[in-house]
């Protein structure tokens, strides 16, 4: 794949090309020189593509998306309500995938220009092809390697200090002047309401599809509750797993996030609805009593089984090694050996 002329980028013919999914991988295996069979090798639900340019050759690609699922590290850096995570999300854009050319390995300095290109750009493109312009572009990333260095050359900004583990760090780039000032305004700025989202629930941590796949997981733990089993144990575990990783470390925490699941996702982690359409939800002593009686081995087995399973389809920020991850299966435990000492 490595091309036999040398290439030399122009910076002052630089020019960037998106386009939605299906055409973007025809214009990425036009200009790339197979070099888009490493840009996806990961099955990511990406809405757009940037490919930078100068001279006809290649330059960079980037894949991005709408925020979709909550960042605690987004959450941390902005400061916003539960209600401006809801409906502002979408002003968010994810890089899921960066790629400049194999050259940035010795010449990082491609590596940052191809990306300054792409942002420069990125907002402007977006409203071309989805009719609003967006806010904020962040990234979830391995802090391991060049590709921080692209980032922070390129004028991104560390919005998480790393540690000795290694793990993953969160870069955020301000699309827009004064963007996360416009984000966590108590009254959004009516050139970017296009961009808002109508739903009246809460963030999920994880994409709407993989809620069954985790209700199933823990059908194998047994459930020790003699009476009173309206509700299904799995589909209360799972509902607590999922508050733990939106940050939600107590019963209070989990009952107030259960309570902001909509009617479709609660049906889809196993609750029943009533005869009014509204989803029946454990109270407080339901929680409460579950986490009491649980064996907190094979609980943990049971969800490290599942994230193994399902790890490629889970977002950057809830890689199994990472922070989020992490503390949730910590305090789980802990919670579990206060209530249930073994």
């Amino acid at each position: 794949m490595k091309p036999e002329r040398k290439f030399i980028p122009d910076y002052d013919n630089i020019y960037v090309v998106a386009a939605p999914p299906q055409r973007f991988k025809e214009l990425a295996k036009e200009h790339m020189d197979g070099w888009d069979d490493l840009l996806f090798e990961h099955e990511v639900a990406y809405e757009m593509g940037l490919l930078v340019l100068t001279n006809n050759d290649w330059f960079g690609a980037l894949l991005v998306r709408r925020a979709e699922t909550q960042s605690l590290e987004r959450d941390h850096w902005l400061g916003w309500s539960t209600y401006h995570q809801v409906e502002r999300s979408p002003l968010v854009l994810e890089v899921l995938e960066y790629l400049p050319r194999w050259e940035a390995c010795y010449r990082p300095d491609y590596g940052v220009r191809a990306l300054q290109a792409a942002i420069s750009r990125m907002a402007e493109m977006f409203e071309l092809h989805y009719g609003y312009k967006p806010l904020l572009a962040d990234c979830h990333m391995d802090p391991d390697g060049r590709m921080p260095d692209y980032f922070r050359g390129a004028g991104w900004i560390l919005a998480t200090e790393g540690n000795p583990e290694k793990l993953s760090s969160y870069w955020i780039n301000e699309l827009v002047p004064r963007a996360s000032e416009i984000m966590t305004a108590k009254n959004l700025d009516k050139a970017y309401t296009a961009g808002t989202s109508r739903k009246l629930t809460g963030l999920l941590p994880i994409s709407e599809h993989l809620l069954p796949s985790l209700r199933d997981a823990f059908k194998a733990i047994d459930d020790d509750r003699a009476t009173n089993k309206k509700h299904p144990q799995h589909s209360i575990l799972a509902t607590i797993f999922l508050a733990l990783l939106c940050g939600f470390h107590s019963v209070n925490g989990i009952v107030k996030f259960s309570r902001r699941l909509s009617v479709a996702n609660a049906q889809m982690l196993g609750f029943k609805v009533d005869l009014n359409g509204c989803a029946i939800i454990p109270k407080y002593h339901t929680f409460y009593r579950v986490l009491g009686n649980l064996d907190r081995l094979q609980l943990s087995e049971c969800f490290v089984r599942w994230v193994e399973v399902h790890e490629k389809e889970l977002p950057r920020s809830l890689q199994f090694t990472g922070r989020v991850m992490r503390d949730a299966l910590i305090t789980f435990v802990k919670y579990l050996g206060r209530r249930h000492p073994q």
